[in-house]
């Protein structure tokens, strides 16, 4: 995006520069064309039977009508005094008409050599000697070449031009704002360089927490966090810049949540053999009466549309699902029967994605009947066993975490991009409210915050 700005500011600079030079190129050629017709007429006779006679005398009678006009201009603007643009003018004039005399008598000879009884029309007005005519003609011609370089119709010798001076500064502005264009857009690309740079070096975590022991990590509402760790449960109430001990007396082996859901937070809490469930954010806790399927669980996520659907993966049995809030459950076949170490649900109807030992990720849009691969393809795949996953809930976004860093993916696992965050991560969770604000714990217990998708991590 930032080149973008820059290359749209430097296309617009080269364009402010080259369409007044792409004017001025085609008036320069018309007016070189049509200062030699001018010339039949106010510079006497320089045609002979239609045709130019002498085609370097023609050009060279137009820049002095030129230059002479410059002279004109510049006393008009103040940069002569009087006295040399006097002097100047009359120098300059009597080229002119030198030039234009001799071109007379070249018309004249080429016309007696055609037909030696015709007359030599030399100018239009035969009444008048041949220097008035030439020196009119010239005054016609200087007062027709700046209307035209104006852009306005050309007055007679005898009649005032209407044109103002033109602004001959106009050229170094011409210049001088697309320099300052460019110079501006490049300023800009290299602020945002800079800024760019800091995001990716300047990462700083908000808080530093115990993680040997660490099972769960996750979102139970916006800003409140709970982590699991065999040690017992923690909260956060401030987006996990501070923690607290919960009021929880459990040695949890796995944690799952369902933010927000029916405007409470439902969480579940694994321990060795037991379920504990709350359906008010951790205000209180109820046991699940139920039997597990095993009893080391290694991953346990919720539906967070239907918090009474839970999964968890235990270590020896599988996959397991139950319908009951951790009641009863049924096994889910899961593709090589390999360990899931990973558990996210998101979506309506509920897309359920895990990540195996081997840190493959697969998901199944039918509650487990079939999987499919979720880890990317070629460069656009994930790099590194998972360790977690988290997201939106309606799985639009999905983040996970391995020992080289944060990855995420806006296809339901099929391309993932890596996040600058790249440090050995033990956990990841998604604010329910803003899949932009993620939390990622680190292996050596650093906690990271990111309020935009994953692009900084500073402690703002």
């Amino acid at each position: 995006m930032n080149w973008i700005v820059g290359g749209v500011l430097g296309l617009g600079a080269l364009l402010w520069i080259l369409w007044p030079l792409a004017r001025r190129g085609g008036p320069a050629r018309t007016r070189r064309a049509d200062g030699a017709a001018g010339l039949a007429e106010g510079g006497g006779a320089v045609r002979d039977g239609g045709a130019v006679v002498d085609d370097d005398l023609a050009e060279r009678t137009l820049l002095l009508y030129q230059e002479l006009e410059e002279i004109d201009l510049e006393h008009e603007q103040g940069d002569l005094s009087d006295d040399e643009y006097a002097a100047l003018r009359e120098a300059q004039k009597g080229r002119v008409l030198a030039v234009l005399e001799q071109r007379q008598r070249a018309a004249g000879a080429a016309r007696e050599a055609e037909d030696p009884g015709d007359d030599i029309a030399l100018h239009r007005d035969s009444g008048r000697s041949d220097a008035n005519a030439l020196s009119d003609a010239i005054e016609d011609e200087i007062l027709r070449i700046r209307a035209q370089r104006r852009g306005e119709r050309a007055a007679s010798a005898g009649q005032p031009s209407a044109a103002l001076a033109p602004a001959r500064g106009m050229h170094w502005l011409w210049l001088g704002v697309p320099a300052a264009l460019v110079l501006i857009a490049f300023g800009v690309i290299f602020q945002l360089y800079q800024s760019s740079a800091r995001t990716l070096t300047e990462q700083t975590p908000i808080a530093q927490i115990e993680a040997a022991a660490l099972v769960g990590f996750a979102y139970l509402a916006p800003n409140h966090v709970l982590l699991a760790s065999a040690n017992g449960l923690r909260e956060s109430r401030d987006g996990g810049r501070s923690w607290t001990e919960s009021a929880l007396d459990a040695a949890p082996t796995a944690l799952a949540t369902a933010p927000g859901a029916a405007a409470r937070g439902y969480a579940y809490v694994f321990t060795a053999d037991s379920v504990l469930a709350t359906a008010d954010a951790g205000e209180t806790w109820q046991e699940v009466q139920g039997t597990l399927p095993g009893a080391d669980v290694l991953a346990a996520a919720v539906n967070p549309f239907m918090p009474t659907e839970v999964y968890a993966g235990f270590a020896g049995a599988g996959l397991y699902r139950s319908r009951d809030g951790g009641r009863t459950w049924e096994p889910v076949a899961t593709p090589d029967d390999e360990p899931v170490v990973a558990i996210f649900v998101g979506s309506i109807p509920p897309l359920l994605f895990i990540a195996g030992e081997s840190g493959n990720v697969r998901v199944s849009s039918d509650e487990g009947a079939t999987w499919r691969a979720a880890s990317g393809a070629v460069t656009m795949a994930l790099r590194g066993p998972v360790r977690a996953l988290s997201g939106a809930p309606d799985a639009s976004v999905l983040y996970a975490a391995s020992h080289t860093g944060l990855y995420m993916s806006t296809s339901a696992g099929q391309t993932w991009i890596d996040l600058p965050l790249r440090k050995p991560l033990a956990a990841v969770a998604v604010d329910p409210a803003d899949a932009r604000t993620v939390l990622a714990v680190t292996e050596s217990g650093e906690v990271y915050r990111s309020t935009d998708g994953g692009i900084a991590w500073r402690d703002e």
